[in-house]
C-alpha cells in the first residue's frame, strides 16, 4: 500500500495528473494505472 499512498500524495502535492507523471517518469499510463492500483 505504500506505492499507492505515495503516488497519490506525489500527484496531488505537484498537482499532475497521471498522464503527465507517466511521461516524466518514462512509462506508460496503462501501466503507472496498475502500479497505482496495485494490479502489477
Amino acid at each position: 500500500m505504500a506505492i499507492i499512498t505515495r503516488l497519490d500524495r506525489v500527484l496531488a502535492d505537484r498537482k499532475m495528473q497521471l498522464g503527465e507523471l507517466a511521461d516524466a517518469v518514462g512509462i506508460s499510463v496503462v501501466n503507472l494505472s496498475n502500479l497505482k492500483t496495485g494490479k502489477v
